[in-house]
């Protein structure tokens, strides 16, 4: 199964949760997958996964479509900064830098000076702060992040760190197998939980500092040399409407929005 080509938009950036593109220097795009409709002389087996796979997809950018939505009504300083997440398409963010980009050189070098390594050090308590600051926001309003990684924190030229990418984000109390939760939360590094909660974020966020700090994710050996892995409203071409995405669901008698996870959501009280 092929991603439907978007010919006049640059990608800038891939993940499992969908397509970054490149709308200016300042502001890009984050799309959920879609994919080329197989002809109709494709298998059955074809057609039922390319029905699933748009559906899946579908929902995660509108799951992390309503947490952005929510953050902008509640915004945080070391959060990304959302430009728009209203459209069709997906969200529009404020570009920033990822750790791979950041002209410092990596935690486990031998070369760096004393001095060096003590304010680079300081730099990454900075980052630290800021993140578990972004947590602490985000669980205030009982969500939990439950993909938090390297690659899922972006950086300014100014030394600030920012939450990014809330495609596995779930509600507290949420079955984590019904989520994209990250493969730090698996129970082979150590972490058994029955529920999203503040407590897998926070075990994430040791993981992360782990990462940072030596070079690689606990349980792995670490490795001395680092590897980090248009206008608004534009419409991306096989963008399905809302009422093809129900015909693919009553085809196979789904549910089109059994993966949206905020269908139950209620704002905590101290936020009314």
């Amino acid at each position: 199964m092929h991603l439907y080509p978007q010919t006049e938009l640059e990608v800038i950036g891939s993940s499992a949760s969908g397509q970054i593109y490149q709308v200016d220097d300042s502001i890009a795009l984050k799309s959920g997958r879609i994919f080329t409709p197989p002809p109709s002389s494709a298998s059955s087996q074809d057609q039922w996964f390319y029905a699933s796979e748009t559906l899946f997809h579908a929902n995660l950018i509108k799951n992390e479509q309503f947490i952005l939505q929510l953050l902008q009504q509640h915004p945080h300083p070391n959060i990304i900064d959302i430009i728009d997440a209203h459209h069709p398409e997906g969200i529009y963010f404020r570009r920033h830098l990822s750790r791979s980009e950041l002209s410092i050189p990596p935690t486990t070098t031998t070369t760096t000076s004393p001095t060096s390594k003590t304010k680079h050090h300081t730099q990454r308590i900075h980052w630290y702060r800021d993140i578990t600051n972004a947590l602490l926001h985000l669980h205030r309003l009982h969500i939990a992040h439950s993909d938090l990684r390297i690659d899922n924190v972006l950086f300014d030229a100014r030394g600030s760190a920012y939450l990014y990418d809330f495609s596995s984000s779930a509600p507290f109390g949420e079955d984590p197998h019904h989520t994209v939760v990250s493969d730090t939360l698996v129970s082979a590094h150590g972490l058994s939980t029955t529920t999203i909660s503040d407590a897998t974020d926070r075990f994430a966020m040791g993981t992360l500092i782990f990462h940072m700090e030596h070079g690689a994710k606990p349980c792995f050996a670490v490795d001395p040399e680092v590897k980090e892995e248009e206008e608004r409203g534009c419409v991306l071409h096989g963008l399905l409407s809302e009422a093809r995405l129900q015909d693919l669901a009553d085809q196979y008698g789904w549910n089109k929005d059994g993966d949206l996870r905020f269908t139950n959501y209620t704002l905590p009280a101290c936020y009314g």
